[in-house]
């Protein structure tokens, strides 16, 4: 008689867990590839966990994805160096064009001045309501996540 019960507690026990990922791949299903990485990158930045990211969030995690990236520390980083990050993303093709977009003095390095500035104009570019803080939503339209498109606000091409 135990061992019936046995096996009926762990049948229910797997039915459960099949219902459960039914639940989750449900919540996910309706979401882009952009999506899922626009909610990570915010749970990244949001330091305070009120689920927006502030200016001063995004340019402390440009900061310190800067100073990551920056492997041999010489204030520049090259396409090698950008190709490894959360921003280049390993093998995809937009690192060309970020750097294009980045490289004020067209020397094929991106400075950390270069850097910040880009990236303050990329915050204000997708902070769509001007509110001073993103959701994800505005967050998956940045160069960060999405694909590569022209950008207006100075920085595009």
């Amino acid at each position: 008689m135990s061992k019936k019960i046995l096996v009926a507690a762990g049948l229910a026990a797997c039915l459960s867990l099949f219902a459960g990922a039914d639940v989750l791949a449900g919540q996910y299903m309706h979401h882009t590839s952009a999506d899922v990485h626009a909610i990570q990158l915010l749970r990244q930045m949001d330091k305070d966990k009120n689920g927006l990211v502030s200016k001063a969030e995004f340019m402390q995690f440009a900061e310190t994805e800067f100073n990551r990236m920056d492997k041999d520390h010489d204030g520049s980083l090259t396409r090698e160096e950008l190709a490894h990050s959360v921003i280049g993303r390993p093998g995809h093709q937009h690192v060309m064009h970020l750097i294009e977009l980045m490289d004020v003095d067209k020397n094929g390095l991106i400075t950390k001045d270069e850097f910040n500035q880009f990236m303050a104009a990329e915050f204000d570019r997708i902070d769509a309501k001007h509110s001073g803080e993103l959701t994800a939503k505005e967050l998956a339209t940045s160069v960060l996540v999405g694909p590569m498109r022209k950008h207006v606000g100075g920085t595009g091409k």
